[in-house]
């Protein structure tokens, strides 16, 4: 079901540029109070928006009477795509893929989230200026009473591939990418087990992958609730992260992108020897730390290393 929204009480915006056409998608589940705010902070950018395609995973409650309130408001078009529930955020994203057609970029936001009203703006300014195909931006992280907790500042410029490899300095909803870009790429990996740590960062590494200029923003344009998402309520799964970085690692051409696959297997190996130590096996886990250490010899590796001969040692 589409909304297009009336023009009602919000000021007509001048149309973005000819190549410039934005695209939202805000994949939402039972955060209806929520997803008010991060619709409101769309609506309130600085740059025009075309559309919001809004991901329902199958909420069942009054989330869509949420959004075709707010269709009603606001200038643009609003799209609602409700499914069945998954917990997948990335095959929840995805089914905005078939509504893409017509825009030049897509942004997006977790409804758990919300924009500062200069983010798309500011992301535009770089945009003009050509070359980037993917683009990201710093974070405020806030607790659940709004209280700033830390306010998170990549550094501003190319991200390379093996600098990505290494750690993931995109968050996902200060992203906003070319739309060909996101088709070509089929969207987010929704394997079963890429939930709640690695849908999104695989998605940048295989854009990178490709030869697509990423980079980000240092200022901190996102306002990330900490607590509020997936990793909140199923914790930090050192056995999940192991597998997404090996799987991850085994989608990239050995000969094309070798450095960027061995620090991947390394971090691999480093989540695994972590996972095992959990487990209580010690063997396992001096076996993988190994192995990172290996694979990527840098401090983390090291480290790893380290905390499982102390815990051989106990």
């Amino acid at each position: 079901m589409a909304h297009d929204g009336a023009r009602g009480r919000m000021t007509p915006r001048p149309p973005a540029p000819a190549d410039g056409t934005v695209g939202v998608v805000i994949g939402t589940y039972r955060r209806p109070a929520m997803l008010r705010a991060a619709l409101a902070s769309v609506a309130a950018q600085a740059h025009p928006v075309q559309r919001i395609i809004v991901c329902d995973d199958g909420s069942g409650d009054e989330t869509e009477q949420v959004v075709a309130d707010f269709a009603q408001k606001w200038a643009g078009q609003v799209v609602w795509v409700a499914g069945p529930h998954t917990g997948h955020p990335g095959r929840n994203r995805n089914q905005a893929l078939s509504h893409l057609g017509g825009l030049d970029w897509v942004a997006f936001l977790d409804d758990d989230d919300t924009w500062e009203p200069d983010k798309l703006l500011r992301q535009w300014a770089r945009i003009r200026q050509g070359g980037v195909e993917l683009l990201g931006s710093g974070v405020t992280a806030v607790g659940p009473d709004g209280a700033v907790r830390r306010v998170y500042r990549p550094a501003t410029g190319r991200v390379a591939l093996t600098e990505l490899a290494a750690v993931n300095p995109f968050a996902t909803s200060g992203v906003i990418l070319r739309r060909q870009l996101f088709c070509d790429l089929g969207g987010f990996d929704e394997h079963p087990r890429m939930v709640g740590w690695g849908d999104d960062y695989d998605l940048w590494i295989r854009a990178a992958a490709r030869g697509a200029r990423i980079e980000n923003l240092g200022d901190p344009l996102v306002v990330y609730r900490e607590g509020q998402g997936i990793m909140a309520s199923v914790g930090l799964d050192w056995g999940q992260r192991a597998f997404a970085l090996a799987h991850i690692a085994q989608k990239l051409p050995g000969r094309a992108h070798g450095s960027a696959r061995r620090i991947l297997w390394g971090r691999h190996h480093a989540a695994a020897a972590e996972a095992a130590l959990a487990g209580g096996d010690r063997l396992s886990a001096w076996r993988h730390a190994l192995s990172a250490v290996s694979h990527y010899p840098t401090r983390p590796s090291w480290a790893t290393l380290a905390h499982v001969v102390r815990r051989r040692a106990d």
